[in-house]
């Protein structure tokens, strides 16, 4: 009796003895079953957020390029009701111009019913030209349809260079074929404006024709053109965006070209036969949620193994460690809320760059290019007044173009990376270049400029860049000099090894406060001139991030009314074998 009555109590005993390790066994459980809801919810986050990121950069891609296809084709609209000649040439040109397509479009040309060429933008244009045989210009005079085709890229017989041909027919009041209407468009420009689209590192971007061709393709920085939709993936692509033109977003198993599953995104362009279609790839999107989940199971396990050892302790003891491990889950969850609350932000800013490019630029260029086709007009009907405003305009439009212009230039040198042409520059020419080109800013100020350069003056920089830094920095000394002040230009150094450009002028100057917000990126020195003058704030801070990311010095000084001094400081290239001295290979691109 005493037996049976004793083995209940034992295992009572035993239960009470290993309730606290039984219960670290049952909360670990619960703690991993939670973490791992917590993973899968949280992976389904990511995939909804790059989804919506895909379907984001289609639609502003699609929003860009319908606009662009949408010039153009007025364009062709024009050359085709004007004719050929000279006139016309010289009209479709100064369009092009004042619509700031020259990097896009290589030429427009008129051909007559039997394909023969009859007129042509590009300044070159050797032999007889026939696009007969073409099976294009036979599909577009068969189908008797007037609406723009778009045909993938081919060599151009005009410009002998790869090009997106877009046309027109051309028919009479019977509509009967009299000809087309043609234009050679530079297809990488497409795409190119999206370099600096955050799209992971093997993120893509595609034109697709609805006729089953790549017009354009971009992966990284590498762009591709041409290629023949064979694959199954592309023709579903196709097919959705047939029964869906304005878009949807799905997930691929395997996207057709490479063979990584991605998320993709679609939307065909209205009025034309192109499709957009943007994909990030699975591996890149859940790269971070990876991460993150090794990071908190790594947690979870030292946790785990906490509690455990725990188990051993008193009641109390086992209290005070789950009111820590709460404290360090609380602080995993606020550590991940700030990362998303980051991400977003930054998707955010990425988001308005990108809306400031297509949505300002094209509508502003736009606006100066024809408002100075109105001014410019020969015959023009417009009295005095109007005239007054369309100047008006006109000057205005350059001034926000010219904001925005700066706006984005210092987001694309401060988010990098920034892609540097390298050669060998005469600075001492590129000087000179720059005081012709601010010629009448000086006139108009009535401020001197004087340049000189003393020795050796060949660097090895990139033009455009050095350029624009220069014009921003020597702008800013006729900007704020007054009339009869002096502006000296020297280049040369006593080191052999380097090349310095000076820039002193004689103007307000700025104490050590005014010359820290000068350099500062939107920040304003408050000044009479600076007031009665304005700016964005960016001309000195994008100078000097120009000038560092190609390795150069940038250095300022300034004394309040008695002008500043900024110098440049430039490694010394060697005019015979294109190096710096005392080096063995040329410096590589900076990232």
């Amino acid at each position: 009796m005493a037996t049976r009555a004793t083995r209940p109590q034992r295992g009572w005993r035993w239960l009470n003895d290993h309730l606290t390790l039984i219960s670290s066994c049952l909360v670990v459980a619960l703690v991993w079953a939670a973490l791992v809801l917590d993973r899968i919810s949280d992976k389904e986050g990511y995939v909804a957020r790059s989804l919506n990121e895909t379907s984001n950069v289609t639609a502003s891609v699609g929003s860009n390029i319908t606009q662009t296809l949408f010039c153009l084709d007025q364009i062709l609209l024009v050359a085709r009701f004007e004719g050929a000649g000279e006139p016309t040439r010289h009209l479709i040109t100064k369009l092009i111009q004042a619509s700031n397509l020259t990097d896009i479009v290589d030429n427009v040309s008129l051909y007559d019913s039997t394909g023969a060429l009859l007129m042509a933008t590009a300044s070159a244009v050797s032999g007889t030209i026939n696009v007969a045989d073409r099976s294009w210009f036979i599909r577009l005079r068969d189908s008797g349809a007037d609406v723009p085709m778009i045909v993938s890229p081919v060599l151009s017989r005009v410009t002998n260079r790869t090009a997106v041909i877009i046309a027109r027919g051309v028919w009479d009041a019977d509509h009967r074929f009299q000809g087309m209407v043609g234009m050679s468009v530079n297809p990488e420009h497409f795409l190119r404006p999206y370099l600096a689209v955050p799209l992971r590192r093997n993120g893509v971007i595609n034109l697709l024709g609805t006729d089953g061709t790549v017009i354009a393709r971009m992966r990284g920085d590498t762009f591709t053109f041409g290629a023949r939709v064979l694959t199954a993936g592309y023709r579903r692509i196709l097919a959705l965006a047939e029964r869906e033109p304005y878009g949807s977003t799905y997930i691929a198993s395997e996207e057709a070209v490479d063979g990584v599953a991605k998320y993709l995104s679609y939307r065909k362009i209205a009025g034309f036969p192109i499709v957009v279609n943007v994909g990030l790839t699975e591996a890149d999107v859940l790269a971070p949620w990876h991460e993150e989940t090794a990071t908190i199971a790594g947690v979870t396990i030292i946790l785990s193994l906490l509690m455990l050892a725990s188990s051993s302790l008193s009641y109390r003891r086992l209290s005070v460690i789950r009111r820590q491990a709460q404290d360090l889950r609380d602080q995993a969850e606020a550590l991940t809320a700030a990362k998303t609350k980051a991400e977003a932000s930054e998707r955010v800013k990425s988001d308005f760059i990108a809306n400031m490019n297509h949505e300002l630029r094209t509508p502003l260029n736009s606006v100066i290019g024809f408002s100075g086709l109105l001014i410019d007009a020969p015959n023009s009907r417009l009295d005095e007044k109007a005239m007054d405003h369309l100047r008006i305009i006109h000057e205005a439009g350059h001034h926000l173009l010219a904001i925005v212009d700066a706006v984005l230039d210092l987001s694309a040198v401060e988010n990098g990376p920034v892609s540097l042409a390298l050669e060998p520059v005469a600075l001492g020419k590129l000087v000179a270049d720059c005081a012709r080109e601010l010629e009448p800013a000086r006139a108009a100020r009535g401020v001197e400029i004087v340049t000189t350069t003393a020795g050796p003056d060949l660097i090895e920089a990139d033009p455009a860049k050095t350029r624009q830094a220069i014009l921003n920095i020597v702008s800013n000394s006729i900007k704020f000099s007054a009339a009869g002040a002096r502006i000296e230009i020297g280049v040369g150094s006593p080191d052999p090894e380097r090349v310095a450009l000076t820039i002193a002028d004689t103007g307000i100057g700025m104490n050590e406060e005014e010359l820290s917000l000068a350099i500062t990126p939107f920040a304003q020195v408050s000044s009479g001139l600076n007031k009665l003058y304005g700016g964005a704030g960016l001309g000195l801070p994008l100078a000097k991030r120009l000038i560092e990311i190609q390795g150069g010095v940038f250095d300022i000084a300034s004394a309040r009314d008695q002008g500043t001094l900024v110098r440049l400081d430039f490694p010394a290239l060697s005019p015979v074998r294109g190096r710096h001295p005392g080096r063995g290979k040329k410096r590589p691109d900076l990232p």
